[in-house]
């Protein structure tokens, strides 16, 4: 007996006893059950098969279900779940699937009560990955009863095993060419150009160069890199439509032919993913949980069983969005400096065909606290030098103010200590005047704080200065005083002597 048969005989054999073992009679059943159909089979490795998601109501009325349905990702690989001819037209949980987890769940509902022995809730397409005997496992389950009471009557959970055997090779090696027979076509596509990158189109449109000689076309479309094409394509055109691909990685084989014969094969991949991804969440961190210093960190949550996520568009209020990758799994995102304030955050968890899920946080920068002015004077001397003390946060940037009466404002930068203190020494002495004095300090982010209490002092000429100024002033005003009445004196003496000398020649 070949190798081959003996192995088909132990697959089959193993099949029929998990059978057993999964489906053994159950008896005196009460209640309702989910199972699946078919319930076992033998399939070729890199074929799709459907599997059914069905419910028994056990003659009770019915309107609500949910289940988890287990299945190992290294033997199956989901390709769709489709919803067609469900009896559930409610979904709280739409059902969704992962390729990485290996988890199917879903939790729906029907406005309609139902009642019956195979009620449709929705169809899995499962693609065999590897020669072996695979189960696809409901892990959990409830049916709920439409008595007002949503009772759950499920007792029983059938679930399938399926034997996946490899294809029948025909050839491994590349097609053997006869002399003079066409070359390796060469195949494009306008729609799925780059081989390496993921579209999110479903119709693919594939082209090739063909010469004057060529006299046949056949080709094939399969999800293995290597095939030998066996469907005559019987178009003038150079090229084929493929309508609805179904999502994940595929390969087109071209060969032509020419008057001596079949000629090489061209193999051409092409990558579709037109589903959003499955699953997408923003987690605001705690304090405890982000770097010192740091204010606000995100975490983003995000799952794609396809083409898998490629980055993350995030805008913040209504600033430009910018493009975010994930570096590790547990990467935080952290704002850039911002103004103190609510602030939104808008991001998109894009995969790599394009799709996307959408998602919103809302979070608040918080302002610092101002500095503190605790030392500074009230008046000054123009011989003075200007210094102010302060306290703030440790090891900070601060800009001090300074203004003189209306004039514009003059900045000055310095440093906190370890301790938080600092002191302002001025430049320059003061001119006379009146001034005024605040404080801002900025955190590592580059934020700045509120202004401190504006403080005013004056600034005064020395004692000096005042009594020389005083006694100038005084002299000033004296002087001509004193001259003034020298001048009405003088002017006095001579009215009077021209008065006496007229006097004597009027006698």
């Amino acid at each position: 007996m070949k190798l081959c048969s003996l192995k088909k005989i132990y697959l089959l054999f193993l099949t029929v006893f998990l059978s057993f073992l999964f489906f053994s009679p159950v008896f005196a059943v009460e209640g309702g059950s989910l199972f699946l159909s078919p319930k076992s089979g033998v399939y070729a490795v890199s074929e799709v098969f459907s599997v059914k998601v069905l419910l028994d109501s056990a003659g009770n009325e019915i309107n609500a279900a949910e289940a988890e349905l287990n299945f190992n990702t290294d033997e199956l690989f989901v390709e769709d779940i489709s919803l067609e001819g469900s009896i559930f037209s409610l979904w709280t949980i739409p059902p969704k699937f992962s390729n990485e987890t290996g988890v199917i769940e879903f939790a729906g509902g029907t406005k309609e009560k139902f009642k019956g022995s195979e009620g449709l809730l929705l169809t899995i397409k499962f693609r065999a990955l590897k020669s072996i005997v695979s189960s696809a496992r409901l892990a959990a389950g409830a049916i709920l009863a439409a008595d007002g009471k949503a009772s759950n009557i499920i007792t029983s959970m059938r679930s399938g095993v399926y034997t996946l055997e490899p294809k029948e090779i025909i050839e491994k090696a590349e097609y053997i060419t006869i002399d003079n027979s066409p070359g390796v076509p060469k195949v494009f596509s306008k729609t799925h150009p780059n081989q390496n990158k993921w579209y999110k189109d479903k119709d693919v449109v594939l082209s090739w160069d063909a010469k004057k000689d060529i006299s046949g076309v056949r080709f094939l479309v399969n999800r293995s890199s290597e095939g030998i094409p066996n469907v005559l394509y019987e178009g003038k055109n150079n090229s084929k439509l493929l309508k609805n691909i179904d999502d994940g990685v595929w390969y087109f084989h071209l060969q032509m032919k020419n008057e001596n014969g079949w000629g090489k094969i061209a193999h051409f991949r092409f990558q579709v993913d037109s589903k959003k991804p499955e699953y997408f969440k923003i987690i605001k961190k705690t304090e405890s949980d982000i770097p010192e210093g740091v204010s606000n960190a995100f975490l983003f949550e995000a799952k794609d069983g396809i083409s898998g996520i490629e980055r993350y568009d995030i805008q913040i209020d209504q600033r430009d969005p910018e493009p975010w990758f994930k570096k590790e799994d547990d990467s935080l995102y952290i704002p850039p400096p911002l103004e103190a304030g609510k602030h939104i955050l808008l991001v998109k968890a894009i995969d790599k065909a394009g799709n996307y899920l959408l998602d919103t946080a809302s979070f608040e920068v918080k302002s610092l606290e101002p500095p503190i002015l605790i030392k500074y004077p009230d008046i000054l001397s123009t011989d003075d030098i200007l210094m102010v003390k302060g306290l703030t946060f440790p090891n900070s940037k601060l800009t001090i103010w300074l203004q003189k009466g209306s004039e514009q404002a003059v900045s000055y930068n310095l440093n906190s200590d370890k301790k938080g203190a600092f002191t302002f020494i001025a430049e320059k002495k003061p001119e006379e005047g009146i001034y005024y004095l605040w404080a801002e300090v900025y955190d590592k982010n580059g934020i700045n704080s509120a202004k401190s209490e504006k403080i005013n002092f004056a600034v005064e000429l020395p004692k000096v200065m005042k009594i020389a100024l005083s006694a100038s002033k005084f002299l000033s005003v004296i002087i001509p005083f004193v001259a003034l009445l020298l001048l009405l004196g003088l002017i006095s003496g001579y009215i009077w002597y021209r008065l006496d000398k007229l006097k004597g020649k009027v006698k």
